[in-house]
C-alpha cells in the first residue's frame, strides 16, 4: 500500500509542557483519517530530538500502512523517561515522557474523530471533520477566513482554496 500525500492536509497541533522541554505533538488527518505525526521537542538538532522526530515518521508510516492506530497508543502510553516526568507519582493523568504525549494525542484523536461532526465542501467535495461550532478557519497568505457551516457544508476547504493561498487548518 503506498500513500500518495497531497500537498496540503488539515492538523492540530498540541503543546506539553515536560520537565526537561516543551513538547508540540501535531497530527494531520484527511477525510477524518489519522494520515500522519509530528513530534518536536524544544531543543533543535539535539540527539532526543532526533530520536523523537524518527520515532514519529515510524508511526506515520505505520498509520498510512494501515497499522491499528489503537495498538500504536497503547504501545507508547506510560513511557518513562526521568528528565521527563510531570506530576506526582499517583496521578493517573501524569505526564511521563515525550512518547507518552504521542500516545496520548493517537488516544485523543480516535476518541475525537468517533465522535467528530463532518461537513462537505461545496466546491471539491472534501469530508472536513470538526470538533463542533459554526465555521471552519482557513488560513491564508492575507489573514484567517472562516467559512460557515451552512446544512453541513462549506464554500471552501484546503484542498480547493488552500493551494492558491497558503496553509489551511480548521478550527471552531
Amino acid at each position: 500500500m503506498t500513500y500518495d500525500r497531497p500537498n496540503e492536509l488539515e492538523g492540530i497541533t498540541i503543546k506539553y509542557e515536560l520537565a526537561c522541554a516543551a513538547v508540540y505533538v501535531t497530527y494531520n488527518f484527511q477525510d477524518g483519517k489519522l494520515t500522519e505525526i509530528f513530534t518536536r521537542i524544544g531543543k533543535a538538532g539535539s540527539c532526543s530530538g532526533c530520536l523523537v522526530q524518527s520515532l514519529s515518521r515510524v508511526l506515520s508510516i505505520s498509520i498510512q500502512e494501515g497499522i491499528d492506530v489503537k495498538k500504536l497508543a497503547k504501545t507508547l502510553i506510560g513511557m518513562e523517561c526521568v528528565g521527563s516526568q510531570m506530576g506526582a507519582r499517583d496521578d493517573p493523568n501524569r505526564l511521563t515522557s515525550c512518547m507518552d504525549a504521542v500516545a496520548r494525542e493517537l488516544y485523543r484523536f480516535e476518541r475525537d474523530a468517533k465522535g467528530a461532526k463532518k461537513v462537505k465542501c461545496k466546491v471539491c467535495d472534501n469530508t472536513i471533520p470538526i470538533k463542533g461550532g459554526t465555521s471552519i478557519m482557513l488560513l491564508t497568505q492575507d489573514g484567517a477566513v472562516t467559512m460557515p457551516i451552512e446544512d453541513g457544508q462549506v464554500d471552501g476547504c484546503a484542498n480547493c482554496i488552500g493551494k492558491e493561498q497558503g496553509e489551511t487548518q480548521t478550527g471552531e
